[in-house]
């Protein structure tokens, strides 16, 4: 009887170990697979920043930061950025980063592009996100 339960603990640790290792790799891209994240130059309107922070957490999320003070006003996430590790794909190659961002084509909007070449606009004083 002991013995099974030493096997059971055993096995449970070796589960969650697992799983600690897949969430660690899922956070880091593997070099060799992608290049790392663009850099994207922020966009400047008034008196608000807008940044891509493109990072494997703030995938496909555009920021509005106030410049004077430096304040986070609020984030938006232009587009869904599904995961699927049960289909034995690793997770970087399915990220889909930002890769440019304009003013346009209205005064209070900006163009954003992915990797994927989506093209989406976005309403800075609404907040409203349209596929273009």
């Amino acid at each position: 009887m002991k013995m099974g339960v030493v096997i059971a603990v055993g096995a449970v640790i070796l589960v969650c170990a697992g799983a600690i290792a897949a969430v660690a790799l899922s956070r880091t891209i593997v070099a060799g697979k992608r290049k790392a994240p663009p850099t994207i130059k922020p966009v400047i309107i008034g008196s608000v920043e807008y940044r891509v922070p493109n990072t494997i957490e703030t995938e496909g999320i555009v920021e509005a930061w106030n410049t004077n003070p430096q304040k986070l006003l609020w984030k938006r996430k232009i587009y869904p950025t599904l995961k699927f590790p049960s289909l034995l794909k690793e997770t970087d190659v399915q990220l889909n980063f930002i890769t440019n961002m304009i003013t346009g084509p209205a005064t209070n909007e900006l163009t954003v592009v992915n990797e994927k070449g989506g093209q989406y606009i976005l309403n800075t004083a609404s907040q409203k996100v349209t596929r273009k």
